[in-house]
């Protein structure tokens, strides 16, 4: 079972350098994608053998998968720590708007954050890892006609480890440019081919990590947009925020911001619905937020424009039927009667209460005969 660690964490949307829980998802990467190229470098003959001699399965079988899912169960969690820390300081927004006296509190305990999680950290890993069976198969399919030398096929499987398409094709070019390079300046074969190697798997690493950073950002970003949005839902359900709230996009305006996210700040939407390009993260690394623009309930710009008379009633239909006003040559019993229904619409009376009070009224020759609650609601009314 896995164990969400409360570590301190800082909102990522606030700063541009790489938060710590960024930093633990892009090591969990890198060291797995080392574990993998470890790998595929042991087994190169057999990979050599594969190409030539097939079947593609047993050549996909020689580079591991089993590294990556062991850095799904520490993305995961990662995932799910960042979420539950931004429904917390999400949550400190919520306003009180329809329970006044109550504080809203995001709730951890809900099954929807761990299984948000779970199924993000999923769907990453799966598509690292078609990426890799991809270009394995790539490789393969480009000896096979000719294009390259199934020995440099093989030994080209780990210099793409953890990279898209795309991006093993920088790889590629980048070896091909080394070691003519090298070839140019008189080296032998074994020369060319060590020192290419080398070159190639430092650019490889780089390449990497620039990938390993923006999955790491965009992740954590995203973790923390749904612990956001997670939170607003709890306090719609509960009722904390009214359902016709609104939300803005709010940029960092600083000299990272792009241009597509600059032109979106101070963007207003319903709270249920999505912005014109979508919430934030808009592309990998974004750092912008959203805002809770909380309105009133429902309702409350209508009963601001009734008059006292007309708010009297609402509470009289809302209340049910005042004490029974009762005729009587004592003022005082009048006096009572109002403040009786008065205190009513507030719920501070019983029937014991109510009856005391109107038999004292009848019998009193003035207020100050009365006992001193009953002096008090007199004069409240």
């Amino acid at each position: 079972m896995l164990r969400f660690k409360a570590r301190p964490r800082k909102d990522p949307t606030e700063s541009p350098y790489l938060t710590s829980s960024q930093r633990r998802v892009m090591s969990a990467l890198g060291s797995a994608m080392r574990d993998v190229r470890s790998s595929a470098e042991a087994n190169e003959g057999q990979i050599l053998d594969a190409i030539l001699h097939g079947p593609p399965s047993r050549l996909l079988a020689l580079v591991p998968e089993d590294p990556w899912y062991a850095a799904q169960e520490t993305l995961e969690a990662e995932l799910a720590a960042e979420l539950l820390d931004a429904g917390r300081r999400y949550g400190k927004q919520v306003p009180a708007v329809q329970k006044a006296t109550v504080n809203f509190v995001f709730d951890e305990a809900r099954p929807e954050a761990a299984a948000w999680a779970a199924k993000e950290a999923g769907q990453l890993i799966v598509e690292v890892v078609e990426e890799q069976r991809t270009i394995v198969r790539g490789l393969a399919e480009r000896a096979s006609m000719g294009e390259m030398t199934p020995r440099d096929a093989a030994r080209g499987i780990r210099d793409v480890i953890g990279l898209t398409n795309r991006q093993a094709g920088w790889v590629a070019s980048y070896r091909s440019r080394q070691v003519a390079a090298l070839e140019a300046q008189g080296l032998s074969p074994a020369q060319v081919a060590s020192r290419a190697d080398r070159l190639t798997q430092r650019y490889h690493d780089r390449i990497h990590r620039y990938r390993s950073e923006n999955i790491a950002r965009t992740e954590i970003l995203t973790a923390s947009h749904e612990g956001r949005r997670q939170a607003w839902q709890q306090g719609l359900d509960e009722g904390y925020i009214a359902p016709n709230s609104q939300k803005q996009w709010s940029a960092n305006l600083d000299g990272r911001v792009c241009d597509e996210c600059s032109a979106l700040d101070g963007t207003v939407v319903p709270l249920d619905g999505p912005f014109p390009q979508g919430d934030p993260p808009l592309h990998p690394s974004c750092r912008c937020d959203v805002l809770l623009l909380p309105a009133q309930p429902q309702g409350v710009e209508e009963l601001q424009g009734l008059t006292d008379a007309e708010l009297d009633q609402q509470i009289r239909d809302l209340t049910g039927p005042a004490a029974p006003s009762v005729p009587s040559a004592n003022p005082l019993e009048g006096l009572a009667a109002t403040a009786i229904t008065t205190a009513l619409t507030l719920g501070e009376l019983s029937r014991q209460e109510q009856e005391e009070f109107l038999t004292a009224a009848r019998e009193a020759e003035s207020v100050a005969d009365l006992d001193p609650w009953m002096r008090d609601l007199i004069s409240e009314a």
